[in-house]
């Protein structure tokens, strides 16, 4: 849902683009100028982290300064910033440096689980096996020629030793013997400055001895261990996985969407705990919690609606597995992000969810063909808790069995995949006949008034924070495209859950130069926001003369501009 990015994540957002401009990286390539013993001092940083528990100075000694890259910054280099060390760059500093003290309690937070406490436990560096290694050019901040030692991560291997007195009071002393290997590195990898080398993204736990971690934390950790290579899990990385797709198989079986809601889903009071959580870390205030209630109410209903599409569609088309031998084959995780921390396993998103279902009965759908075969679900979003998997976004059919649908059915069935997907009606696609409210008079109109004319047509909402600056350009249309006069229509429509919300947020700011509607009682769940398969705002759609859509998506920069220019030649 586009509107629910917090400050943070938009910060982040802008510190990334920043840092894409700043570190324009040259290939890397293959050096030998560092050795094991300049690596030696991240090594003992790390046992002194877990001897002295102070998270805080381990990443004042592992996160690089501004000191450091003051430290590499070449008078010969030519800056396409003001000036590429400011303000700015230090805020990314301080969010790097806190990343790292967040990922150093998470290491200190796990070995206290485990029972590895200076008391119990003595580490001793083994080694640090340096691989990976090659270098790297900042033009902004090196002159020509210019670059320092890089390493995507290095893997610190310590050995751990019982406590003498501890080894000879307990029998089980033990698994407290053996190699335990930690990580340092992520996507920015690490860095050699003159003061040595500095990482970025933090630190976490890799290995653990036999006999040290439970089940559950050598399955987390293995599925972290994935995780960081590819940013993909399946059923073999994470069994809480196949019990998410267990539920998925019942919910199909006994077509029952209560099932999905109450084991599928989060409730409400678990996301607003978790956002309590959240907003406590980051520093940020909660919208109030009827509010919250209203906002993420009316997504959840988005969610469920989407159940109940599947089972519906499956209806329409004959297709029961009652009795049917319906196996979960795998699940698939793409694009997997850790929400909590570098190396943390207990909060986990990704940006799609595929459930694979082998079939076998004897049953037929109603135009005769076997329902036996290869099924898919999809979802857009799923989120990995401490204990278990959920589906945070709609969910649709993907795939069915080749020749188990007509030409008719596939048709239906590529739109909705595609409204499914996109939170969009489909290029091409007539729109819907549907009736707004405008916030002048509070009058109806129908969306069939605004044929003969190119449409511009916006969701938005008070409470929709990335909503105002496309409503803000579209004000500025009109003045700047003389041309366009008669031939293209502007029309801005809230969600907002009341009429009098949306105007008076308009009248504000002075934003009425456009036509100005609501899509009526019921928010996301208005009828002409589910008509135009409202998935998140803002949303914009271009329609031409007669009705159909020409472009529907997120309004980036001049994008709608540029379209309705073309469309007019």
């Amino acid at each position: 849902m586009k509107y629910t990015s917090n400050k943070s994540r938009r910060m982040h957002l802008l510190f990334l683009a920043f840092t894409i401009t700043l570190f324009l990286h040259c290939p890397v390539f293959a050096i030998d100028q560092t050795t094991e013993q300049e690596l030696l001092p991240i090594g003992k940083a790390v046992i002194r982290l877990l001897e002295s528990g102070d998270a805080k100075k381990f990443a004042d000694e592992i996160a690089p300064s501004l000191k450091d890259w003051q430290a590499v910054r070449s008078t010969n280099a030519v800056s396409k910033v003001e000036d590429p060390l400011g303000t700015n760059f230090q805020k990314q500093l301080d969010q790097s440096r806190q990343k790292v003290e967040a990922s150093a309690q998470n290491v200190l937070a796990k070995a206290a689980a485990l029972g590895l406490e200076p008391s119990r436990v003595k580490f001793r560096l083994k080694d640090i096996p340096p691989k990976n290694l090659g270098s790297t050019h900042y033009p902004n901040i090196q002159g020509e020629g210019e670059s320092f030692a890089w390493v995507s991560d290095i893997e610190i291997i310590l050995l751990g030793e019982p406590i003498q007195q501890l080894a000879e009071q307990i029998t089980n002393a033990t698994p407290f013997r053996g190699e335990f290997k930690l990580a340092l590195g992520g996507s920015s990898g690490g860095m050699k400055f003159p003061s040595g080398w500095r990482f970025s993204d933090g630190i976490r736990w890799k290995k653990f001895p036999a006999g040290v971690a439970d089940n559950k934390t050598e399955s987390d950790l293995a599925a972290m261990n994935k995780l960081m290579s590819d940013h993909r899990l399946t059923l073999a990385d994470d069994p809480a996985l196949k019990t998410l797709g267990d539920v998925l198989a019942r919910f199909l079986r006994e077509r029952d969407e209560n099932i999905f809601v109450s084991d599928a889903m989060r409730s409400m009071d678990d996301i607003w705990s978790q956002m309590q959580k959240v907003s406590k870390d980051v520093g940020e205030k909660l919208p109030p919690k009827k509010e919250f209630d209203k906002m993420f109410g009316a997504f959840q209903d988005q969610i469920t609606q989407s159940a109940r599409a599947v089972l519906d569609q499956a209806e329409r088309l004959g297709i029961n597995f009652t009795n049917a031998d319906l196996q979960l084959k795998d699940v698939v995780a793409e694009n997997v992000y850790s929400r909590r921390g570098f190396g943390s396993y207990e909060q986990v998103d990704c940006n799609q969810l595929r459930f694979f279902f082998s079939v076998q009965s004897e049953a037929k759908t109603k135009s005769g063909r076997s329902i036996s075969g290869d099924y898919i679900l999809a979802a857009s979003r799923g989120r990995r808790g401490p204990d278990r998997w959920t589906i945070e976004d709609k969910i649709r059919w993907e795939s069915f069995p080749k020749n188990l649908i007509g030409e008719t059915e596939k048709a239906e069935f590529e739109f909705e995949n595609y409204a499914a997907e996109h939170g969009v009606l489909p290029p091409g696609t007539m729109t819907p006949e549907v009736e707004f409210f405008r916030l002048d008079d509070k009058s109806k109109i129908k969306s069939a008034e605004f044929r003969g004319k190119i449409l511009i047509l916006e969701f938005w909402s008070t409470s929709c924070g990335p909503c105002q600056d496309p409503l803000a350009k579209l004000q500025t249309y009109r003045a700047k495209h003389a041309d366009w006069k008669e031939r293209v229509e502007i029309v801005t429509v809230s969600i907002d859950g009341k009429l009098s919300e949306a105007k008076a947020h308009l009248e504000k700011r002075g934003w009425t130069n456009t036509v100005c509607l609501w899509a009526g009682p019921g928010s996301w769940m208005a009828s002409s926001a589910k008509a135009f398969r409202l998935h998140g705002i803002p949303t914009a759609y271009v329609i031409d003369a007669d009705g159909k859509v020409i472009w529907a998506g997120h309004p980036f920069g001049d994008q709608i501009g540029e379209i309705v220019r073309s469309s007019l030649k």
